[in-house]
């Protein structure tokens, strides 16, 4: 063990146990805020995905993200999706800051949507934008042109905010829940 002060362990360990749970409560309001319009999750309450229970993979053990998919029965070939940016992942350091990312990806048909970790990973495709900026401008791209091994979304929406600057339900409302729902273009939104 490298490390030689206990209590500041003790107090990072709790400082994360702490994170966490600010970030549940940030998503539980975005369900609210969302489902108020008809938006409902895709997932159950799965946040996490890409974590290890493994001694052989430590650096899964926090995670990197947490997100939150959603669904609308008037729009059965899009999906929405926010999420909490905690890091990048190891071979794509692309984070400066934890974010609050919005994508909203469009598909051909219903059944074209991904599914378990094929569209978990969806939450961070801000990070890889070419030219991103992470201060909550929308931006659109072709997935299927972008990333053709990985997806045939005919058309992405995205945008991104620090995380340190949702301090309130009404600053979640106004820079990821209705950016997100007007990016979905749901009908009680427009």
């Amino acid at each position: 063990m490298t490390l030689s002060n206990g209590p500041e362990i003790l107090a990072a360990v709790r400082q994360i146990r702490t994170l966490m749970v600010e970030v549940s409560k940030l998503l539980l309001e975005l369900d609210a805020i969302v489902g108020a319009v008809g938006w409902k999750p895709m997932a159950g309450s799965t946040a996490l995905s890409n974590g290890s229970l493994s001694v052989n993979s430590p650096k899964n053990w926090i995670p990197y993200r947490a997100f939150r998919f959603y669904r609308h029965e008037q729009l059965p070939k899009t999906v929405a999706c926010a999420a909490v940016v905690l890091e990048g992942f190891p071979s794509q350091e692309r984070a400066t800051e934890p974010l609050v990312t919005g994508v909203v990806m469009e598909y051909e048909s219903p059944e074209a949507l991904p599914e378990g970790n094929a569209l978990y990973n969806i939450s961070t495709w801000h990070l890889h934008l070419p030219q991103r900026k992470d201060d909550g401008t929308v931006m659109s791209v072709v997935p299927r042109d972008l990333w053709k091994e990985y997806t045939t979304a005919s058309s992405m929406r995205s945008f991104a905010v620090p995380l340190v600057s949702i301090d309130s339900r009404a600053r979640l409302e106004q820079a990821v829940g209705n950016p997100l729902l007007m990016m979905a273009r749901t009908p009680a939104a427009l």
